[in-house]
């Protein structure tokens, strides 16, 4: 497929592309949720009481992540910091038994197996911190988010759920999140649109590894290179080709959900053909601007 001759590069209009948590330690810090306060502990084989303050929504990659969507997300991860300033910090000690002293509790229960990790080079007073801190300060904020392993674009849009997602895993767990930089002019919803288009996913496929099963890679190294069509907001049209897009992604966002909880058989065949037809008419803009940005 032909790149724009007038894009960026997704790298170009992005602050960060950057993988999920890694804990180092997944049953402990991963539970399921079974209500606001009650968590099903894998590490313990048993339910525990815990305060939901520190528990966030998890997505484990193509688990949870789908093309505009996220799905059936019943996973929390335990968070033992306080981010503020973009930096995330360890709750000390007294103050986590004092404030939240199920959770607190509950890491002591698992401190053998937490001080273990990586042959034993856990035991010190950081015990109950996770194996990596990179990226711990990106979880709350608006993000584009892609499984690492899919068989198609699968990017959607985290605009306020502001969940939490692990950087590797079994089962397509790992995944990626993008922001924007604050000088980019163009949407989150016309860069998803972008990302999701046939011909963005094109590029990716002939670049990416290919793996069994039809997936494909969707790691950084692959999704920085894609061409991000830049918008030029002075002129009528090309702002129409934004905004028009804008408007698709939206509705996708709100279509694919319903049509993944439709019941009846007619209610599916109509959600399907809306999908199937917004879905359509993005590409075909996409491959408009590709057109209109050949000089």
């Amino acid at each position: 497929e032909r790149i724009c001759a007038h894009s960026a590069k997704l790298a170009d209009v992005a602050d960060r592309i950057f993988q999920g948590l890694v804990t180092g330690a997944d049953p402990v810090f991963i539970l399921e949720k079974r209500s606001k306060a009650v968590f099903f502990s894998e590490a313990l084989e048993r339910e525990v009481q815990l305060e939901p303050e520190l528990l966030h929504p998890l997505c484990k990659g193509a688990v949870n992540v789908r093309r505009y969507e996220i799905d059936d997300v019943t996973k929390s991860i335990l968070f033992p910091y306080h981010v503020a300033d973009k930096k995330a910090l360890l709750i000390p000690p007294d103050e986590f038994a004092k404030k939240y002293p199920k959770c607190w509790c509950y890491l002591g229960e698992n401190r053998k197996a937490l001080e273990s990790r990586e042959r034993g080079k856990w035991r010190h007073d950081k015990w109950y911190a996770f194996g990596r801190s990179q990226n711990l300060a990106e979880m709350e904020q608006e993000k584009i988010l892609t499984p690492s392993i899919a068989k198609n674009a699968s990017f959607t849009h985290d605009l306020d759920d502001f969940y939490y997602f692990i950087g590797s895993g079994g089962g397509g767990g790992g995944g990626y999140g993008i922001t924007l930089k604050p000088t980019t002019k163009e949407s989150y919803r016309y860069v998803l649109a972008l990302l999701n288009s046939r011909l963005l996913d094109t590029i990716v496929k002939s670049a990416s590894s290919a793996f069994a099963n039809g997936y494909y890679a969707y790691n950084r190294q692959y999704i920085e290179q894609l061409p991000i069509r830049t918008i030029d907001f002075s002129t009528p049209a090309d702002k129409a080709r934004h905004d028009k897009l804008v408007l698709l992604v939206e509705k996708m966002l709100a279509l694919t959900p319903k049509l993944r909880g439709a019941t009846s058989e007619s209610e599916k065949a109509a959600l399907q053909n809306a999908v199937t037809t917004t879905d359509a008419e993005i590409d075909r803009l996409v491959y408009e601007l590709d057109r209109k940005s050949v000089v």
